[in-house]
């Protein structure tokens, strides 16, 4: 799972997400896509877009105070709703015009999940080294500036484009320094 992680886990970081929370939404994706890197790749396109794919759907991004609610529960509304609709792929597609293919097709993988969510996180949450690896594969070149571009994704998102592009010139300029450090 170190290939998905690699593909899904600054982002999930930036969302809030634990690792073992992480780590189940993965190991759902990964058995219906049969690897954990395309997992990875499909797991964060949809946390990438979570917020936009909430609110075409109709689900609450925020809490009555304006703060951003629980990825995961976010996610699970989202999940129910997609349910309740009983959304063809297709339909799916239609319904969150704009957001990226990988976005939709995960969450039409995670709607059709058998497995519950918690029971598979509290599993994975008595295994330790996931933990520890995910630690360290963030400590490296390679996921600092995996956390660079999810922290860029999401200021994009919150400020708006011209921002992020702003921030994206100032991390190429000061990414060499990291890798120098490093």
């Amino acid at each position: 799972f170190a290939n998905g992680l690699a593909n899904a886990g600054a982002t999930a970081r930036m969302m809030g997400l634990s690792i073992e929370e992480a780590v189940t939404w993965l190991v759902i994706l990964e058995r219906r896509f049969g690897s954990a890197s395309e997992a990875g790749v499909h797991l964060n396109r949809l946390l990438r877009q979570l917020p936009e794919i909430a609110t075409k759907l109709g689900v609450a991004v925020e809490d009555a105070g304006g703060k951003m609610r629980n990825v995961n529960e976010i996610l699970l509304d989202v999940i129910r709703v997609v349910r309740e609709g009983n959304f063809s792929f297709v339909q799916l597609q239609e319904r969150l015009e704009g957001v990226e293919e990988r976005g939709i097709r995960a969450l039409f993988m995670l709607a059709g999940m058998t497995e519950n969510f918690e029971e598979l996180h509290a599993a994975i949450s008595r295994t330790g080294s996931a933990t520890e690896a995910f630690e360290e594969m963030l400590e490296t070149t390679a996921g600092k500036m995996q956390q660079l571009e999810a922290r860029v994704d999401l200021m994009s998102r919150r400020v708006g484009k011209g921002f992020g592009d702003i921030v994206t010139v100032l991390g190429s300029i000061f990414l060499p320094a990291l890798e120098q450090a490093v």
